[in-house]
């Protein structure tokens, strides 16, 4: 019954993020620039509570990405599962009370992410390649992510904390 919970809460987060992105996130653009609080959520989850969780999240958060903002089906589901997978089998190597890792790893997913999309739009599409504005969008927003993520660090460490006593764990934060 615990995680039956637990997956209530971490599913609530999901929805309150998909919901602040579309209605905030979307809104707000800094230099020509949205933020992505979904790659913070699930850098950050996946990073402090494993492999597993990281999936599911990124697969969660990935197909109601696909059916709010995607132009075809399985691209963002597809980009969320390999943050998640990647970002849970590198939760190991360091230590997880630090900002800076997870300052880090937000950067570098987001640059990833950015630039395996644009590929994806550019190979399906057939969109023209403008490699100085990709590169000012992948900087930028790499940016403003850190930013968020050092904001949201504890919000998402206390839900970490959550996730993991309900994954019956006694290992916490």
């Amino acid at each position: 019954m615990r995680n039956f919970w637990t997956g209530m809460i971490v599913f609530c987060v999901i929805l309150i993020s998909l919901w602040v992105q579309l209605n905030v996130f979307n809104t707000i653009a800094l230099f020509g620039v949205k933020a992505n609080i979904g790659i913070i959520l699930v850098v950050a989850l996946s990073t402090l509570c494993g492999q597993g969780v990281g999936i599911a999240i990124g697969i969660t958060y990935g197909v109601l990405s696909d059916i709010l903002f995607g132009k075809a089906f399985g691209i963002y589901t597809l980009l969320f599962f390999l943050i998640g997978f990647f970002c849970g089998k590198m939760s190991n190597g360091f230590s997880k009370e630090n900002k800076a890792t997870l300052v880090m790893i937000t950067t570098t997913t987001t640059v990833i992410f950015e630039v395996l999309s644009y590929f994806i739009l550019v190979v399906v599409y057939e969109y023209e390649v403008e490699v100085l504005s990709i590169i000012k969008i992948v900087v930028l927003e790499a940016i403003y992510n850190v930013l968020l993520s050092g904001l949201c660090f504890k919000v998402f460490s206390n839900l970490a904390e959550i996730i993991n006593k309900g994954k019956r764990s006694y290992y916490l934060l």
